[in-house]
C-alpha cells in the first residue's frame, strides 16, 4: 500500500471516529444500556478505539521510512558532501528521493553493507555539455592509476547505463539516459543538456564498506549538473541513481521522524479525548 493510500485510510478513520461521536450524542435517549455499549465497543480503549490506534501506528511507520532512507534495495556506494556518513550518503535528497547534492570542489563517498570492492575500482564522472580535459580528482585514501579515460559523449538516446557505456563496467542499470536527463539534472544544470562527457578514473586500493572517503577536485571544480558514480566489480559495489552525487542538485526537504511522530500522536490524543468526553456525557444521561 502506498503512503498516499495509508494517509487516506488514516484520514477516513479519523472522520469515521468523529462521525461515530456525533451519532452517540444523538442517541442519548436510548439510556444507560446504550451508553454501556458505547463505552465497551466505541470508547477510547474499546475495540474500535484499539483498531484506530493500530492504524495510527501503521501510518507513522510508513511515513517515517523516507526520513531515514529512500528506495534503497541494495547496499550501494553513495556520494554526499563531506564528511561522509552512511545515512547521508545513502539517502536521496533530490526530486523523487533520487540523487544527492554535492559541491563543486569536494565530495564524500561511503558504502553501506559489508565487504571490500574489487581492485582497482572506477569512478565515473558525467559532465554535461563538456569538451575540456578530465578534471583533476584526488583522495588521500586512494592512488589513481594512469590518466582518466574519456569514454565519449553519452546522449539522451544512448542505450543502457553509463556503466555499459564505459567499456562494460559493472554497475546499476538505473544510471541511464532516462533518469540522467530528467528533472534533477534540469534543476542542477539549468536546462536539459545535449550530452554528458563520461570520464572513468581508475583507483586503488578497494572501497571498504562503512569507511568515509573524501575527494578533492582541482581547478574551478566540477560544473553544475555533473553526476558521480562508482563501479567496484559487483552491483552492490556500484551507485544507483537514487544515491548518485549530483553537483548543485536540488534538495527537497523531508520531514524529520520526530515531526511525524508529534503529528500522529497529536491526532491520536485529540480523537481519544473527544470520544472520552462524549462517552462520559452519554453515561450521565
Amino acid at each position: 500500500m502506498s503512503k498516499r493510500s495509508l494517509a487516506m485510510l488514516f484520514s477516513g478513520l479519523i472522520e469515521g471516529q468523529l462521525m461515530g461521536t456525533e451519532a452517540n450524542t444523538g442517541g442519548r435517549e436510548r439510556g444507560n444500556q446504550e451508553s454501556a455499549y458505547v463505552t465497551r465497543n466505541k470508547g477510547p480503549w474499546g475495540r474500535r478505539g484499539t483498531r484506530w490506534v493500530v492504524a495510527a501506528i501503521i501510518l507513522l511507520s510508513a511515513l517515517s521510512i523516507p526520513a531515514f532512507g529512500d528506495t534503497l534495495t541494495t547496499d550501494p556506494v553513495g556520494f554526499c558532501p563531506p564528511p561522509a556518513t552512511v545515512p547521508v550518503c545513502t539517502t536521496g535528497t533530490g526530486f523523487g528521493g533520487e540523487t544527492i547534492s554535492v559541491g563543486t570542489t569536494s565530495f564524500g563517498m561511503e558504502k553501506n553493507g559489508s565487504g571490500t570492492s574489487s581492485v582497482p575500482w572506477y569512478l565515473l564522472v558525467a559532465i554535461p555539455n563538456y569538451s575540456g580535459a578530465a578534471p583533476t580528482i584526488t583522495s588521500a585514501s586512494f592512488t589513481q592509476s594512469g590518466s582518466a579515460d574519456n569514454e565519449g559523449a553519452f546522449t539522451a538516446v544512448t542505450a543502457g547505463s553509463i556503466y555499459d557505456f564505459a567499456d562494460g563496467l559493472t554497475g546499476d542499470s538505473s544510471m541511464n539516459a532516462s533518469n540522467m536527463f530528467g528533472s534533477n539534472e534540469v534543476s542542477a544544470f539549468g536546462s536539459k543538456p545535449g550530452y554528458f562527457e563520461i570520464f572513468a578514473y581508475t583507483f586503488n586500493p578497494g572501497i571498504v564498506s562503512w569507511t568515509p572517503y573524501k575527494f578533492t577536485v582541482g581547478g574551478p571544480g566540477l560544473p553544475a549538473g555533473t553526476f558521480l558514480a562508482a563501479s567496484g566489480g559487483s552491483n552492490p559495489f556500484s551507485t544507483p541513481f537514487t544515491v548518485t552525487g549530483l553537483v548543485g542538485g536540488p534538495t527537497v526537504h523531508t520531514p524529520e521522524p520526530g515531526t511525524l511522530l508529534s503529528l500522529v500522536l497529536g491526532l491520536v490524543v485529540f480523537v481519544l479525548l473527544r470520544r472520552r468526553a462524549v462517552t462520559s456525557a452519554a453515561a450521565e444521561i
